[in-house]
This record gives structure tokens, sequence and C-alpha cells, in this order.
């Protein structure tokens, strides 16, 4: 795999998690420290499954077809982190 899209995967990989890193950003160190580890393990999973396999349904169709109770706690994971990432912003943006 040429560099360029190694590093066009992992931008990918680290994007898919936004909202996770987002919303711990202005924790204390520990918090931080702590979620940047998770965040870490949840962006190289993503990075190692794009890099070899990646079909049309996206992660919540290849973690459906290896088991549909995973396949809802990634997709109900997703949804809760990105439901609170968005009450967070706006919280934020009304607030200043």
């Amino acid at each position: 795999m040429a560099k360029l899209n190694r590093l066009l995967l992992f931008a990918f990989a680290s994007n898919s998690v936004e909202p996770m890193s987002l919303a711990v950003m202005h924790q204390n160190d520990i918090e931080l420290s702590l979620s940047v580890i998770s965040i870490s393990a949840v962006a190289l999973t993503v990075y190692l499954l794009i890099k070899r396999y990646w079909g049309p349904g996206g992660l919540y169709r290849h973690a459906l077809s290896v088991s549909t109770p995973m396949a809802y706690a990634q997709l109900s994971a997703w949804l809760t982190s990105y439901f609170l990432y968005l009450v967070f912003t706006v919280h934020i943006i009304l607030r200043t």
C-alpha cells in the first residue's frame, strides 16, 4: 500500500473517533490521558479494519456480518458519542 494511501486511511480512522476526543478535550489531565489511550485504541482498530477490508456498508456492516450484538453496540456507541458531542458543542457556542 502506498504511503499516501496509509496516511489517508489513518486520517479517516482518526476522524471517525473525533466526537469522543473533542468531548474530553477540556477535562483535567488525568481524564484526558486516559481518554487518549482508549480513543487511540479505537482509532487503531478502525485503521486496521479499513486497511484489511472496507466494503460498501462500512464499519457497521462489517460488524453486523461478524456479530449482530457487536454491530448494535458499535452503532449505539457511535450515536451516543455523536449526540454528546453535539450537545457539548451547542452548550459551548451558546455559553460564549
